[in-house]
């Protein structure tokens, strides 16, 4: 092979080849929690606990947000413990998901007592 041909094979590949990076990156993972008060955590899905889930999870799937693809949920149920809202709370906050969804006043109440220390800790 001459000098000129294996220039431009060298050439060529370096030009092509962050074009190939790029195309076999994988998508950016989002994480959402989901926390529900009572309905088992492996029934919040798309088929199970109910139409508000098959909805919400019909929805993101509308808006491009497929799990397994580019989605990663994270599911946790107090099982109908009341006492176990904070300390779940604390811990679901502690893995800073991008979203946190759950719905009920003490619920909320927990997680917002549990966001409002976990910024106060990072304050330091």
């Amino acid at each position: 092979m001459k000098r000129r041909q294996f220039m431009g094979l060298l050439i060529g590949g370096a030009a092509v080849s962050p074009f190939a990076l790029h195309a076999q990156q994988r998508p950016t993972q989002h994480r959402i929690a989901i926390f529900h008060p009572a309905i088992p955590a492996n029934l919040i899905t798309e088929t199970g606990g109910g139409t508000a889930w098959r909805a919400f999870f019909g929805e993101l799937r509308r808006l491009g947000y497929i799990e397994g693809e580019n989605l990663i949920v994270e599911r946790y149920s107090a099982e109908g413990h009341h006492e176990r809202y904070a300390a779940m709370a604390q811990d679901i906050v502690s893995r800073s998901p991008h979203v946190i969804v759950t719905g009920t006043n003490p619920v909320v109440t927990a997680f917002k007592a549990a966001t409002s220390r976990m910024q106060l800790a990072h304050s330091d």
